[in-house]
């Protein structure tokens, strides 16, 4: 398979898979008796937060040496800008309005409740995982890995040596804890970025590897084995959990080659060139639709259901209105 079908086809249908996952991942409230998930719903949560951050850091790892073969990245200033427009504009436009949102009308409703004062937004622009909308953590940590990998791509001899001192930060960030602009994310996730680099060096390799079928049998009964002891012992050290997500990334990686081999496409392309976008804007739909349970109006079952559907079509709303009406605004959602 050519690596220009692989950019359409399997990058593509790697990147809604996520995005879904993502979308499916927030869509469980608390139980409004237990203030706590069903059981039920924090197996299928933990299952999805075991991969799919770490698949969209690969995913960027990945895309980030492809661009670089292919066209370059330009000076530093011109790719620092790039980034910023892509990135961290979205994020403080995106974190903005949620945060006028949250503060001044969800305030209520919210499990992370907002001050409105200045210094707290500032806060939360300055501390990801403090954000009036959390999802959004992922922008300045992987724009901040884009401008350190800035200075490495290229250096292709010495990739072995930067995996294993990357997984040493992985593993060690647990006691590194610096959470201005994500810091400690920064250490965990530039692992996995690395990984996807790996895997676009070793590609013609690796990708008949992760169309075999006893390897796909292997990684998923290596995955479950240790899905199942990290869930049942309560187990959370990285030690565990990034095999874990290598496991699940390795197995999203298989579905998408063996999809694109076929022809088939995630959810039959409806996503396509709109994860970005849905990613930015579905936390709005989740968190006013959560309301309607909340207060008693549906069932669980129900809103589970709604904030799933609602997401992906409150995005693509927006972006339509956006795209025709509001063209000027298409910078703040990445478009």
């Amino acid at each position: 398979m050519e690596l220009r079908k692989q950019k359409i086809d399997y990058i593509t249908f790697i990147q809604s898979l996520a995005v879904t996952l993502v979308v499916i991942g927030h869509s469980f409230p608390k139980e409004i008796l237990t203030d706590s998930l069903p059981a039920w719903a924090a197996c299928i949560r933990s299952l999805i937060y075991s991969f799919h951050m770490p698949l969209f850091f690969v995913l960027a790892g990945f895309l980030f040496v492809y661009s670089f073969e292919k066209k370059g990245l330009g000076s530093f200033k011109e790719f620092f800008i790039k980034k910023f427009n892509r990135l961290i504009i979205p994020y403080i436009a995106v974190g903005s309005v949620a945060y006028c949102l949250k503060t001044f009308i969800f305030n209520s409703f919210a499990y992370r409740p907002s001050t409105p004062s200045a210094l707290f937004y500032l806060k939360s622009m300055l501390y990801p995982l403090s954000n009036p909308n959390i999802y959004l953590w992922f922008l300045p940590t992987i724009f901040i890995v884009f401008l350190i990998f800035y200075f490495l791509v290229g250096r292709k001899k010495y990739i072995v040596p930067i995996f294993v001192f990357s997984l040493m930060l992985s593993v060690l960030s647990d006691n590194i804890s610096i959470s201005f602009l994500n810091i400690q994310g920064v250490l965990y996730y530039i692992f996995y970025f690395v990984c996807g680099i790996m895997i676009f060096y070793y590609k013609n390799k690796l990708f008949d590897l992760f169309k075999n079928k006893f390897f796909i049998l292997t990684t998923l009964s290596i995955y479950l084995s240790i899905y199942l002891s990290i869930y049942l012992s309560a187990i959370s050290s990285d030690i565990v959990k990034i095999p874990l997500a290598l496991c699940g990334i390795v197995l999203s990686f298989s579905m998408a080659l063996i999809c694109s081999d076929k022809n088939y496409k995630f959810l039959w392309g409806i996503l396509d060139g709109w994860y970005y976008q849905i990613y930015l804007l579905s936390w709005f739909a989740q968190t006013g639709l959560r309301i309607f349970y909340q207060i008693n109006l549906i069932s669980y079952y129900t809103c589970v259901i709604i904030m799933i559907l609602g997401a992906f079509l409150f995005s693509f709303l927006m972006i339509k209105i956006i795209a025709n009406y509001f063209p000027r605004l298409k910078i703040f959602i990445g478009m």
